[in-house]
């Protein structure tokens, strides 16, 4: 019994969290909400492997759309891998690749690499379990600058947001809270934040802080097929140069996230999920997104430990 309520705490996370802001205020790879992956249970591990795309071809100014001509286009693969070290204690490292594309006054540009790493130690401090059905964690860890930052088109250094990496160490805060109601219904509902403290790159250079709230709920069937809802609220804050604000950069968005779950056993399942803007409030005239859509696999290694390190 408590293997199939682990197994549904986890179908249910796996849910569409990606996202990538306009090209203005996105620095690299959609780090931040791509840590899905749940505290992990002991001597388990977990992978998630995504494809996500990302048009990115709205221009905003506030809440007002304007009609330009640039157009952009995001694609990111990201690997999420998790083991349990002991029923409080998990860890989760998230490696990305991005490749994005850029085209503005007829001119087109394109830039690959690795983007940077996300390393987290998550607690538990409500364990799942079959009685009361929740779970409550909490996680933190840094942001390694590993991606390339200075990559250049005909001889000139790129801006910061079509770098893959951001340059900067960064510390993220995570937290992750889920109920489920069996066997009174199969519906559940959960809530994920996470909280990123930018530094400054090399060059002086300072990403804007970011808060992401999610907020859902999955329905899970005796079919192979679950289904998701959420909702997503994200804010950044303005991006620095030397201690200078720049104009541009910035604001807060509200999405709507519809996902749909394949389960083909107890280790592995496929997830293809979207993500719309219906609300963006930016700071000057940005680039913004228009939607995403993803594919995920996810497999578990359900493997006791011999000996717990916690």
């Amino acid at each position: 019994m408590r293997k199939i309520l682990f197994f549904s705490c986890f179908l249910v996370l796996l849910v569409p969290v990606h996202t990538i802001a306009q090209s203005c205020s996105c620095g690299g790879t959609p780090l931040l909400n791509s840590l899905e992956l749940p505290a992990t249970q002991p001597g388990y591990w977990q992978f998630a492997l995504t494809y996500d795309y990302n048009n990115i071809n709205d221009t905003y100014e506030g809440t007002k759309k304007i009609e330009t001509t640039r157009e952009r286009i995001t694609r990111t693969g990201l690997l999420e891998v998790s083991y349990g070290l002991s029923k409080r204690f998990s860890f989760s490292t998230l490696i990305t690749f991005v490749q994005q594309d850029r085209t503005a006054a007829d001119e087109f540009i394109r830039t690959r690499g690795i983007g940077d790493v996300v390393a987290l130690i998550k607690y538990n401090l409500i364990p799942m379990n079959a009685i009361n059905q929740r779970t409550l964690s909490i996680g933190i860890g840094p942001k390694i600058p590993v991606g390339d930052v200075k990559l250049r088109n005909s001889g000139i250094l790129l801006p910061e947001d079509l770098q893959p990496g951001t340059g900067a160490w960064d510390l993220i805060f995570w937290g992750y809270l889920f109920q489920g109601f069996q066997p009174k219904t199969n519906a559940n509902l959960f809530s994920t934040f996470s909280y990123r403290i930018s530094d400054d790159n090399y060059r002086g250079f300072r990403y804007g802080s970011e808060f992401s709230l999610t907020v859902g709920s999955s329905y899970v069937t005796t079919t192979p097929f679950d289904i998701s809802l959420l909702l997503r609220y994200r804010n950044i804050g303005s991006y620095e140069i030397n201690g200078n604000s720049e104009s541009n950069t910035g604001g807060q968005w509200l999405y709507l996230l519809p996902g749909l779950n394949v389960k083909v056993s107890n280790a592995l399942s496929f997830r293809v999920s979207g993500q719309i803007p219906i609300y963006r409030d930016l700071n000057g005239l940005q680039l913004t997104t228009t939607y995403t859509s993803s594919i995920s696999l996810f497999y578990t290694i359900m493997k006791k430990p011999k000996l717990q390190i916690f």
